[in-house]
């Protein structure tokens, strides 16, 4: 194989790759959005969470003290 048969070679294997670079691209700049994503909706969870466990001792306080 000469040189120029090798560069044909990787021309060939770049324009066939290409289409799949880009489509890999795309998903994983939507992957990285959804990531975003879970990451606000993980911090909400944790916040939501930590309101009921601070509600839930109120009403343990407030039933100690009325006795029930």
């Amino acid at each position: 194989m000469t040189d120029k048969d090798l560069d044909q070679i990787r021309t060939i294997i770049k324009y066939e790759l290409k289409p799949i670079k880009n489509t890999l691209e795309k998903q994983s700049k939507k992957l990285d959005g959804m990531k975003e994503q879970l990451v606000d909706v993980s911090e909400d969870v944790a916040e939501i969470k930590d309101k009921i466990e601070s509600q839930a001792k109120r009403v343990i306080a407030i039933e100690d003290h009325l006795g029930l």
